[in-house]
């Protein structure tokens, strides 16, 4: 009887212990997506060729993988103020907030940025932020 109880109470010690599981990290995914990325300087002229030649779809995903690629800091007055009149050109008025949020991030000063910026608030009807942007 002793040794049942013994070796029950071994199966329910050993059967409550979960497994152990080896999930990815986060910082291993950004490195894998780093090593496809091509040189900033190569991505941002994609960016800005798309930009130029008006395709704002393509502006915009050179974009994402421009700074995906932390390539932002490469030239961030232009970069964020382009992805953000692109998102503009496609009707995406929240996306440019948020990317107009980032860019003054990097550039707080960026007078035209804040313009910009003022003027999607406008767009979006967010007068308190419109404000903010036009009094900065």
């Amino acid at each position: 009887m002793r040794t049942k109880l013994i070796l029950i109470s071994l199966i329910i010690i050993f059967g409550c212990v979960p497994p152990s599981v080896e999930t990815p990290t986060a910082d291993v995914d950004v490195y894998e997506d780093l090593a496809d990325c091509e040189p900033c300087p190569l991505l941002l002229n994609f960016a800005s060729s798309n930009y130029q030649n008006r395709d704002w779809r393509g502006a915009v995903n050179n974009y994402n993988q421009l700074l995906k690629c932390n390539c932002g800091k490469l030239d961030p007055e232009n970069t964020f103020k382009y992805m953000a009149y692109s998102y503009q050109q496609l009707g995406l008025y929240d996306s440019a907030g948020y990317i107009f949020k980032q860019g003054l991030k990097y550039t707080p000063e960026d007078i035209d940025l804040l313009k910009m910026a003022g003027e999607n608030s406008g767009r979006l009807e967010n007068y308190d932020d419109q404000i903010y942007y036009f009094d900065k």
